[in-house]
């Protein structure tokens, strides 16, 4: 495992010292299979390459990531436009882990101290191609708290070859905004299957609920539903095991339960204006992390908060609190998207602007706030 307090960041220096090393790891077996260029490279060619061109962006020299003095990573930028004309100054990232480092989560604890490298530098969002087959990369940068852009076919022009890459970018320093999401009734229809578990629940222990209860339910975390059943119908089974009985049947009933409509393009909308997009839940961020890959909606969030890393759930600001601390934004630059009364009051209480949707809400549908994300929803 990494020491992450010891990492450290070393400049790259224009010597054939550095140029050698990093000529070495580049043309690693395992690494070239997953560069868009496949084909190892001549010392003569990578060093005029290497001494012309690696360091013309001033405001951001390639750097090494070091662990008590062991270079662990070599990383490159080069300012461009951003791919969504987003406003501010971007750059693209290439990463190159020493092959000697592999498995020890180097690449993702690089790419985030690189990203605090690059804040100090000015940038605003920092962008990156992974070949769709380099899964090891793409799971570091999703760590790092990258978020996927696109799904698309990139032609490399001196070899002809065209292939599937994920276009993903993260935003950094003060332009850095959130939109939370909350899960159940809102990022997915889940209702009528939770209030089926209810029922089922219920039922199991010789008892029966009502709309009414269920309703009242809505919101809370599952702790509290628990409590809340086993005081009401005197339960007898221990709270830790009513929960785990409750959760097999939410588990069972997820597998069927859709996205609500228009929470994909509510998310790449997002994502494609610059903002960091989590999920703040009363249920568990296991299972609403398997929720979200099996909807291919995980590639859009970066963060999500549950029931396993809170004490004190919704109302209480807590799990919003948290949210804004795992995006590494703030609360006058976040937007909370809440179905309930008691989300509401959470996401509000954490001083975060929040949207009530539903037939009482402020929003009737996910759709009628992705327009709002492109401009200013703020009013500022």
């Amino acid at each position: 495992m990494l020491e992450k307090q010891s990492l450290t960041i070393e400049p790259c220096l224009p010597t054939e010292e550095h140029a050698l090393l990093i000529l070495k790891w580049r043309n690693d077996p395992e690494t070239l299979a997953m560069f868009f260029h496949h084909e190892p490279k001549t010392w003569e060619r990578f060093w005029n390459e290497y001494k012309n061109e690696y360091f013309n962006f001033e405001k951001a020299p390639p750097i090494f990531v070091t662990e008590n003095g062991k270079r662990l990573a070599f990383l490159r930028f080069k300012s461009i436009q951003h791919p969504y004309a987003l406003h501010g100054n971007s750059c693209d990232i290439s990463i190159n882990v020493n092959p000697a480092e592999r498995g020890r989560g180097v690449g993702t604890d690089a790419l985030k101290l690189a990203n605090q490298y690059l804040a100090k530098a000015g940038m605003d969002y920092v962008v990156a191609e992974v070949r769709k087959e380099n899964t090891g990369s793409f799971r570091a940068f999703k760590n790092s708290g990258y978020q996927v852009l696109d799904q698309r076919q990139k032609l490399i022009p001196d070899t002809g070859e065209v292939c599937d890459i994920y276009l993903l970018h993260s935003p950094i320093g003060s332009r850095k905004r959130g939109l939370f999401l909350d899960l159940d009734g809102t990022l997915a229809d889940s209702l009528d299957a939770l209030k089926s578990v209810y029922y089922e629940f219920l039922e199991s222990t010789g008892k029966s609920g009502s709309e009414k209860e269920f309703n009242s339910l809505n919101g809370p975390s599952l702790l509290e539903v628990i409590r809340t059943l086993k005081a009401t119908y005197a339960l007898p089974e221990s709270v830790d095991s009513l929960i785990e009985k409750y959760m097999n049947l939410v588990r069972k009933a997820y597998q069927s339960v859709p996205a609500k409509p228009g929470a994909e393009i509510l998310l790449q909308t997002a994502v494609r204006n610059g903002w960091t997009c989590g999920v703040v839940t009363s249920n568990l961020e296991t299972l609403t992390l398997e929720w979200l890959k099996s909807r291919n909606l995980d590639r859009f969030v970066s963060c999500v908060v549950g029931l396993e890393s809170i004490q004190n759930g919704k109302p209480a600001p807590d799990p919003y609190l948290l949210g804004l601390q795992r995006a590494n934004t703030t609360a006058p630059l976040s937007l909370a998207v809440e179905d309930t009364q008691t989300g509401y009051q959470s996401a509000t209480s954490a001083g975060i602007k929040t949207f009530l949707v539903g037939a009482e809400g402020s929003l009737k549908s996910l759709q009628e706030l992705t327009p709002l994300l492109g401009d200013d929803p703020h009013g500022t």
